[in-house]
């Protein structure tokens, strides 16, 4: 019996595991949209599920920023403004286990029923908004970023692949 327990504990936790918003559009979810506000400028956000670190909406909202401008043949950015807001919520679950016994005829010996405690956690769910403003050679900003740095640490940084 304690070997299936700690099998379906460890599924559970890679399942979780996996659970994070991965970079894709925005869906069910999260995930990121943008939205031109002028030929050079874009207004892009990254939203995070209850999995997602505050970091990672940053660095997805970033990368999101720069392959758009990449797309638009902007080798350079810079960021006029950003935030990060987080949404925490208190969410109460309990974990119910059944066993039942089935007897060498088929029929159910003995059913156990057992429900944990209420436990109370807080999510945490983060959202990232920048502006970002795109430019080419020569009229390039001193605090410029470069789109193809930003593009190839962040995707290597969480091995995204193309």
């Amino acid at each position: 019996m304690k070997p299936l327990f700690f099998a379906a504990f460890f599924g559970i936790i890679i399942g979780l595991s996996g659970c994070a918003t991965s970079y894709k559009a925005q869906g069910m979810k999260g995930g990121f949209s943008d939205t031109p506000l002028a030929k050079n400028t874009y207004a892009v956000n990254f939203q995070g599920n209850g999995y997602t670190s505050a970091s990672k909406t940053r660095d997805f909202a970033l990368l999101r920023a720069a392959e758009i401008m990449q797309n638009n043949n902007y080798p350079y950015f810079i960021v006029l403004q950003g935030d990060t807001s987080t949404i925490a919520k208190n969410v109460e679950w309990s974990q119910t286990q059944q066993n039942t016994l089935i007897n060498s005829y088929g029929g159910v010996t003995r059913i156990n029923t057992s429900t944990s405690a209420p436990v109370t956690s807080v999510v945490s769910k983060h959202d990232t908004q920048v502006v970002v403003k795109g430019f080419n050679l020569p009229n390039v900003p001193q605090n410029a970023l470069s789109t193809q740095q930003i593009i190839s640490s962040i995707k290597a940084k969480y091995k995204i692949d193309d």
